[in-house]
């Protein structure tokens, strides 16, 4: 075909799922609305591995997920369907050590947690907009606190 050669484009292509693959022949990219009525867009890499998703869920849950190289995720960005924003990032294991939210009402808050779950430390902004600092012992038991 010459460059000059216009190539048809159609104005839309309906499908209930697309995949992308690579020269092999691998699956590289998967976009599609699954049985659920859940939408997904997943990226894997040369491994085969999910890397990166994106997809929004039935309930309106939207968010973003990045794995390491095992496939495990590591970090999630999500927003709720009230529209709370969330990002949770994971241990290799699998164990949530740090969250970063926005409640309702707009004030932010950070939970660092231990590799069992057990919350270490908050810091959080109160309803009159002052901060505070908790502190857990690897119980979960408060131990310190300001104000």
């Amino acid at each position: 075909m010459e460059p000059s050669e216009e190539c048809a484009v159609a104005e839309v292509v309906r499908a209930r799922r697309f995949e992308v693959v690579g020269q092999a022949g691998q699956v590289r990219a998967t976009v599609g609305v699954h049985p659920d009525g859940s939408l997904a867009l997943f990226l894997f890499d040369a491994a085969g591995n999910g890397r990166v998703s994106l997809g929004v869920l039935p309930n309106g849950n939207a968010s973003v997920m990045v794995s390491d190289a095992a496939g495990e995720a590591r970090a999630v960005l999500a927003v709720n369907p009230d529209g709370t924003p969330n990002l949770r990032v994971f241990d290799a294991a699998g164990g949530m050590r740090a969250m970063l939210c926005v409640r309702p009402d707009g004030r932010p808050s950070l939970g660092l947690f231990d590799a069992a779950g057990e919350i270490l430390a908050m810091l959080f902004v109160q309803p009159d907009g002052s901060s505070s600092l908790a502190l857990c012992d690897a119980a979960g038991n408060l131990v310190w606190k300001a104000p």
